[in-house]
This record gives structure tokens, C-alpha cells and sequence, in this order.
């Protein structure tokens, strides 16, 4: 998965219009500049050179296979650890980029506690993850994933762990369709042919002519999303921060 998430990260149709739409949601929030950045679980390093115009950023990832990737964007530094077990002090953080992670976690609601120990007052975290029960599949399989989440179970996580939401929307409508049928005859195929199972959805649905509609579409759904939230899509956008103490205590 880290090779052909490498390979297809920057022009596949859904790795760079699924990208722009998070980046896109997190800029409206005018983030600042010189920010501490933590990118939890970086895999192969997609986000960092739109995240180092914020600051500087540390990418953590429990692979060592990513070093090779990671070695090829020249972005930042890179530290291999547990995200469960952060060796960083507490409050280090502004922001935390925690994207494609919690999904991967046997104990998620711990990963939340300890971005929160290392975000520091008044700092924020983005989280995605993959959205809807239902949509489960063979590709959740390869990617290691554990779960999806409904939107109430991550805000209930998210609060749960002591922070404040700011914004939760759904994204991905566009493709959502395909994928739905996608993954639901592939599931049932792979009963027949079970070679089937080994084939990610990237590859399936990565046709050249789907390249400028569905690009071209989750743009547009990028432009929506700036002034409503989405009841539905293959992820899940979650904004929250950690409160800043309160003085009269």
C-alpha cells in the first residue's frame, strides 16, 4: 500500500482532489505561520510540503518503509515511533495533522488523548478518517484499517478526549456512488475469485477518462463545502482544539 499510495499520490484523481478538499477545509480557518506541526502517522509524506508553508513539521510513522518515500519530497523530519507512545513533551504542538490514522488504531480513543497531551492550549487537530459502516471492503483489508467511523462516533470521541469541535462535515460525495458499486460488486466477485481481494480500489478506478470529470467535480465540491457541511461521503473532516485554560480557575 505504501508503494502504490507513493505512486499514485500525485495524479491520481482521488489521492490530489480528496487532498485539496482537506487542505482547502483547514485554510479557510486561516491557521497562521511559524506553527509546530506534528504530521501523525505521515505514511508517505503527502501532506508535508502543503504543511510546511505553515511551519515547521515533524512526521511521525511507525514504517520504516516510508523512509524511502519520505526521502523523496526532502520536506522536513521524519521520526519513526509508535503514535501511541509519542516521544515528545507535553504542549509541544499547534497543530496536528492526523489524517488516514485513527482508522489503523486498536485503541483510538487513547491516540486522541495523547494528541491531546502534546497539543498545547489553543492548538488544533485535524483528523480524517473513513466514513460509513457499510462502505466497508477488501480495500479497508489492504490498507489495515479497523474500523470506519459514523459521524457521531468520532464526535463523540473527539469530545470524549476533551476537545471542542469547530467544524465536522462529510467529504468525498462525488466519488461516493462509484465507490458504493465498486465495492459492492468486488465484494461479491471475490467469492469467485479470490485474486480479486488483492486488487486495490486505486487501481480499479484509475482510468484516464475519469481523471478531469472527477477532478473537476471534487473541486466543486470543494467550493461547496466552504459554506455547507456534507451529510455524506467516502471521509470523514473533523477541526477541533484544545480549550485555552480557564482563568478563573
Amino acid at each position: 500500500m505504501y508503494e502504490e499510495t507513493a505512486r499514485f499520490q500525485d495524479r491520481h484523481w482521488y489521492f490530489v482532489g480528496m487532498r485539496e478538499i482537506v487542505l482547502g477545509l483547514f485554510q479557510r480557518e486561516k491557521p497562521g505561520r511559524n506553527l509546530n506541526i506534528l504530521d501523525m502517522g505521515c505514511g508517505t509524506g503527502q501532506y508535508f510540503k502543503a504543511l510546511s508553508e505553515f511551519g515547521k513539521v515533524i512526521g511521525t510513522d511507525i514504517s520504516r518503509e516510508v523512509f524511502r518515500f519520505i526521502s523523496r519530497n526532502g520536506n522536513s523530519v521524519f521520526i519513526n515511533t509508535d503514535v501511541q507512545k509519542l516521544p515528545f513533551k507535553n504542549c509541544r504542538f499547534d497543530l496536528i495533522w492526523a489524517s488516514s490514522i485513527l482508522e489503523h488504531l486498536k485503541d483510538d480513543r487513547f491516540a486522541l488523548q495523547e494528541i491531546y497531551r502534546v497539543l498545547k492550549p489553543g492548538g488544533r487537530v485535524v483528523i480524517a478518517v473513513p466514513a460509513h459502516h457499510f462502505l466497508w471492503g477488501h480495500n479497508d483489508e489492504l490498507a489495515h484499517h479497523l474500523r470506519r467511523y459514523s459521524q457521531k462516533e468520532i464526535e463523540e470521541l473527539c469530545r470524549a478526549s476533551g476537545f471542542r469541535l469547530m467544524r465536522t462535515t462529510h467529504y468525498g460525495a462525488a466519488p461516493f456512488p462509484l465507490a458504493f458499486v465498486v465495492r459492492k460488486i468486488k465484494n461479491g466477485l471475490s467469492l469467485i475469485f479470490p485474486k480479486l481481494k488483492e486488487i486495490t480500489d486505486f487501481r480499479l478506478v484509475s482510468f484516464l477518462g475519469l481523471r478531469f470529470f472527477f477532478l473537476s467535480v471534487l473541486r466543486l465540491e470543494k467550493r461547496g463545502l466552504s459554506r455547507f457541511n456534507l451529510p455524506f461521503g467516502l471521509m470523514l473532516y473533523v477541526l477541533a482544539e484544545k480549550d485555552l485554560p480557564d482563568p478563573d480557575k
